[in-house]
């Protein structure tokens, strides 16, 4: 390329520049047009396309919106898009024709394909699984032999060889086993290292008194298809035994998992581990408690010899040296050797490890173990039919420039977006993963993104390639329209050393180059907005001046559109000063750039132009209303009452509002006739009034609602009585959030009311009270009779002392002039 080409390279990379940024702020048309050349105008955004034919007619070539009809350009558009290209995409395996399980088997199509990626477009590619076949199963079966264990043991040296031959007959006929065991590490505090206990960590126990040494994990038994290796392994193991109750069973899963050339997994299997214990397992940093400091590498470390007591078995030799590996860990492990591990433990914690498969995801299942293993069957059952009949597929890391995206069409029906994943597949069922890349830059170079899935052998391959550049055609050399002293690439001119301008016609000797510069400006030829021609600066569309300082672009924006919108205000750019100005009655807002936002209608309650701005009661600054009394009245248009003046309530005990729904509150919750909706007024119901104005105590029910209690404001405290007698009481107070806070006592009619009257105590006064008055009349009576009689008594004796005759002769006395003589009388006496 030459000098001066090199400089319309650089100059393009600052329009490239320039442009992602008015990208944000403009419109694509608007923002196509700053490019000035075919790299700077695809990079610009997706729909912007290169017209070439620039120097025809006199025309300049041309970076125009793909998508409108309104540019005129003889040439085709270069207008590169996104694609992508199937570099291998062989047919599916036949499952009749494969002959062997280590055969390569073909499920996924393509298995490799280019993605080409032009910036800002997204691409969207289609991978389709069709199951052929079930893998055929390898079980390695891992056990805890601590002692609390012995009855699960004995079950399955039960079970022995027909462990097998039950899987065949009831799960899959390619099935093949393996057998290992574990407790914990040979150290204090998870081990006893007492020689003795070494030795035989059960002597001295009540049930058993001799079990075997105490061993990390040890490996038994290869995965093999002989059911009757697997039974010799499992009848040669014996319980062992430990001090702590969680158990090292992290540590015997890293070593399964890594182990590969001891555990003899085979290729294309589905690789599961069956761990079954009663007890929590140690995690990372628990080997702190024996002062283990060491990570766990992640290694085999499976060695013969290494356990004193055990000499012929094949044990972890680094237990001691390294830590408990992580839940992280497992499954890094787990998902670099495609391996599925089935936790059955005890319903005692099962609790426990129900949350371990949100780490291990599709890598990890629990399930419920018999407290003597008798369930083994069922469970490995259960277990692989859900394995596999499920898809699970990941992606390698995105690059951070690529925005990513899926979609899954299960066979079922299920669409599922975001995740991989596919339940309930049979062979012959097809499941089609869409996926969709976006690149957010232009990269050198390429990246690779793998597909993989834990219970598949197939790698998709995603190579991500970028279109960073025009590839014109009709490219040449010394262009007699570039006046022979150039080559016309993409309808630009790079010219030869020595000349210059848009058809390299100038001798750049005899040019002022500086004449396309501007005194203070950004240090760029036509301030970046245009082609220095021969001295002269060519703006592009949107800029003028003589140094193209000048636009109406650049100005700030809200909501995507300049100034606020065409209808609001229009840009003043012009010197590096950049204003929007506004038309009536906008007017400019800081906070949005000093776009033309600021509309007085949002200062009026709902946007409704007939009502007052701030309500009447403050001023409209840009769009935010100022109060005037800010200690009545607050809100967004100061219609909110801050104070008591402004509710419209009277606080007295005799205000018909507060009086009449304190009344009903007291005896009843429904009261929306007698306490109507009132944003100032609100009632709650207290067993006891809470006195705000005091300290009042926490356990008081009332007492957390004083907390907004504003004393500064007047309250009331009210005693009322209904018309049969009984009394309610409440108190009132403004609050802190500005309204009046009353407390009702409730209702008890056994304190609010007075006790009825007893009739007896009634009646017994009244008889008392007559008895006493009848008595007392009686008392009265006879001393007025003794009285009366006593002076009479008196009136006789004077008036008998004052009579003028004698006892002797009584002065009224008669004698008597006759005589009678009674003829009955036999004595014939006589009377006179």
């Amino acid at each position: 390329m030459t000098h001066h080409g090199l400089l319309r390279a650089e100059s393009a990379f600052v329009v490239c520049m320039f442009v992602l940024v008015a990208s944000q702020n403009t419109g694509v048309n608007d923002v196509c047009s700053l490019a000035q050349d075919c790299k700077a105008c695809i990079l610009a955004h997706p729909d912007c396309a290169w017209c070439s034919n620039a120097l025809i007619m006199d025309r300049k070539p041309t970076c125009v919106d793909s998508k409108t009809t309104t540019y005129n350009c003889s040439d085709p558009l270069i207008n590169p898009q996104s694609y992508h290209d199937n570099v291998q995409d062989e047919n599916y395996s036949n499952a009749s024709e494969l002959t062997t399980s280590s055969q390569d088997i073909i499920q996924m199509r393509p298995q490799r394909l280019t993605v080409k990626l032009r910036k800002g477009q997204t691409k969207k590619v289609n991978i389709t699984f069709h199951k052929v076949i079930d893998y055929p199963l390898d079980l390695y079966y891992v056990m805890d032999l601590s002692n609390s264990m012995s009855d699960d043991l004995d079950t399955l040296k039960g079970l022995g060889a027909r462990l097998v031959n039950n899987i065949k007959d009831n799960i899959t006929q390619n099935v093949e086993v393996g057998f290992g065991s574990f407790v914990d590490k040979v150290m204090m505090p998870y081990t006893s290292t007492v020689t003795a206990q070494l030795q035989n960590p059960c002597a001295g126990g009540v049930n058993v008194t001799s079990c075997a040494p105490p061993f990390g994990f040890r490996h038994q038994l290869a995965i093999t298809g002989n059911a009757t290796e697997f039974q010799n392994a499992v009848e040669a193991t014996t319980v062992s035994g430990n001090i702590d109750i969680p158990e090292g069973s992290f540590d015997a899963l890293m070593q399964i998992a890594v182990c590969e050339e001891f555990i003899k997994w085979r290729t294309g299997s589905t690789r599961v581990i069956l761990l079954t214990t009663d007890a929590t397992p140690h995690i990372a940093m628990d080997g702190k408690l024996a002062a283990i400091l060491e990570a766990n590498d992640m290694k085999c470390h499976l060695e013969k010899g290494f356990n004193t007591y055990l000499p012929d078995a094949v044990v972890y030799s680094k237990s001691k040296t390294l830590d408990y590996p992580s839940l992280g860990q497992l499954k890094q492990a787990f998902t670099e050797h495609k391996i599925i591990t089935i936790f059955a433990v005890t319903d005692d914690v099962l609790p426990l490890y129900q949350d371990i498969p949100n780490v291990l995801k599709e890598l990890g299942e629990v399930s419920q173990l018999a407290s003597d293993s008798n369930n083994i069957v069922s469970l490995i059952a259960d277990a692989y039919e859900k394995i596999k009949g499920r898809l699970v597929v990941r992606t390698s890391s995105i690059p951070s420039h690529v925005t990513y995206s899926s979609r899954t069409y299960c066979s079922s029906g299920v669409i599922v977006d975001g995740d991989m994943d596919c339940n309930n597949i049979a062979i012959g069922d097809e499941v089609t993963f869409e996926l969709s890349f976006t690149t957010n830059e232009c990269m050198e170079g390429s990246h690779q993104i793998n597909l993989t899935s834990s219970s598949l052998t197939d790698v998709v391959t995603i190579d991500l390639e970028y279109i960073c550049d025009c590839n014109c055609p009709g490219q040449a050399a010394n262009s007699t329209l570039c006046s022979n002293q150039g080559n016309l690439t993409c309808g630009i001119c790079e010219c030869e050393a020595g000349w210059q301008g848009l058809n390299c016609q100038c001798d750049s000797s005899t040019v002022n180059v500086t004449a396309c510069f501007m005194d203070g400006g950004n240090g760029q030829q036509c301030e970046g907005h245009g082609q220095c021609d021969c001295g002269k600066c060519v703006c592009a569309d949107g800029y003028s001046g003589n140094r193209c300082q000048c636009q109406t672009t650049g100005c700030a924006t809200k909501e995507n559109k300049l100034c606020g919108g065409p209808d609001k205000g229009w840009c003043s750019n012009c010197n590096g000063v950049k204003k929007c100005e506004c038309f009536e009655p906008y007017t400019n807002r800081d906070s949005d750039g000093g776009t033309c936002t600021c509309d007085p209608v949002h200062c009026r309650e709902n946007g409704d132009r007939s009502q007052l701005k701030c309500s009447g009661r403050g001023n409209c600054q840009c769009e935010t209303c100022l109060c005037d009394d800010e200690t009545k009245w607050g809100g967004t248009y100061c219609h909110q009452c801050k104070h008591p003046e402004c509710t419209g309530i009277t606080l007295t005990c005799d205000a018909p509002r507060i009086k009449d729904c304190a009344q009903c509150k007291s005896r009843s919750d429904d009261c929306k006739e007698k306490c109507p909706q009132n944003d100032f007024l609100l009632f709650d119901k207290v067993s006891t009034l809470p006195d705000c104005q005091e300290s009042c105590s926490a356990s008081d029910p009332g007492c957390g609602k004083c907390s907004r209690y504003d004393p500064a404001h007047a309250h009331i405290k009210c005693l009322g009585t209904f018309a049969d007698g009984c009394s309610y009481s409440y108190d009132v107070y403004w609050t802190t959030d500005d309204r009046y806070h009353g407390f009702v006592k409730i209702y008890d009619s056994t304190t609010d009311c007075p006790e009825p009257i007893d009739a007896v105590i009634i009646v017994l006064p009244i008889v008392a009270g007559v008895v006493l008055l009848g008595i007392i009349a009686l008392i009265l009576w006879k001393i007025y009779t003794i009285r009366r009689d006593k002076r009479l008594w008196e009136e006789f004796e004077e008036e008998r002392k004052k009579s003028k005759w004698t006892q002797s002769e009584n002065p009224i006395f008669e004698k008597a002039e006759k005589t009678f003589v009674n003829p009955t009388f036999e004595a014939g006496n006589e009377y006179e």
